[in-house]
Formats: C-alpha cells, sequence, structure tokens
C-alpha cells in the first residue's frame, strides 16, 4: 500500500490497505494511509473518517491532525482547520502543525497571528521554504519581511 501511495496510485493503496485492515488489525498506521489516499483523491468525506479514526487509535500521531487541517483548509472550513492544528500542537508543537496553521491565518488575513506561527516554525526549522514562502510571498507587511530576508540570504548563500 505504501509502494502505491509514492506512486501516487491512490485507488491501489486503498484496496491494498483496506485488506491489511481485515487481515492485521494491529497495524496502527492503515487508517492513516486510507485517509491519505482518499485525500488526494479528493474524497473528503472518507478521508476525513480515517483521518479522524487514525487519530483516535494513535493520538501522537501528528501527520494525521496536520492532513485533516489541510483538508478542512481545502474545504474552506478555516474554523475546524485551525481547531484540528491547535489540537496537534497540543501534543507536539511540531514545525510541521506551526507552518500550516500560519498558512491557515495567512489565507484568513491574520497576518499578525500568522506572522508569530510562522516565526516560531522558523525557529524549528530556519530552512523550511514552505514558511519562508508564507512569510515572504505572501504577507505584505514589509517591517517584517525585512526581517526575514536574512533567512532567504542564509538559504541562498
Amino acid at each position: 500500500g505504501r509502494i502505491c501511495i509514492r506512486k501516487k496510485e491512490y485507488e491501489k493503496a486503498i484496496k491494498r490497505f483496506q485488506k491489511v485492515e481485515e487481515i492485521a488489525q494491529n497495524y496502527k498506521n492503515t487508517y492513516y494511509h486510507l485517509g491519505y489516499a482518499y485525500f488526494y483523491l479528493k474524497k473528503y468525506p472518507e478521508s476525513e473518517f480515517f483521518l479522524k479514526k487514525s487519530i483516535v487509535e494513535n493520538p501522537n500521531l501528528i501527520s494525521a491532525y496536520n492532513l485533516i487541517g489541510i483538508l478542512f483548509q481545502n474545504q474552506g472550513n478555516f474554523h475546524k482547520s485551525v481547531d484540528f492544528l491547535n489540537n496537534g500542537l497540543e501534543i507536539s508543537r511540531s514545525g510541521l502543525l506551526l507552518q500550516s496553521l500560519g498558512g491557515v491565518y495567512v489565507r484568513v488575513g491574520k497576518f499578525q497571528e500568522a506572522i508569530k506561527i510562522l516565526n516560531e516554525a522558523l525557529k524549528i526549522n530556519p530552512d523550511n521554504l514552505g514558511v519562508l514562502n508564507n512569510l515572504g510571498g505572501r504577507i505584505w507587511d514589509w517591517k517584517k519581511i525585512r526581517r526575514q530576508l536574512r533567512f532567504w540570504r542564509k538559504l541562498l548563500g
């Protein structure tokens, strides 16, 4: 199933992980991988169902919180996206979750919150291009962008 996901053969991956679910119910990441495959097929209700199930099964699976946050963002449900990302951040101050949360704040125009969150993400991983893009490419607060230029200079050498 994981090989199918890497090859972007999501329908095949779903079939394989459904088999895994039947045979080896102890495999913890089955529900996450099903949710992941459904997400990339844009079958959001199915994806949400399995991602939530994966969180119940493994509450520390940060990638599940992140993907469901992105799912809600893609559906335009920013409030739910923020809630799920914050739930994940209560478990771990993950740079991935902070980047996604900052991206949500950028999309809804909450630039001060976005800058605060994205700067926290940069402290965890100063070379994160996604965070730098959210800060430098989308936020037009010039005072803050000047501060971010040093990160770009560092990254580009």
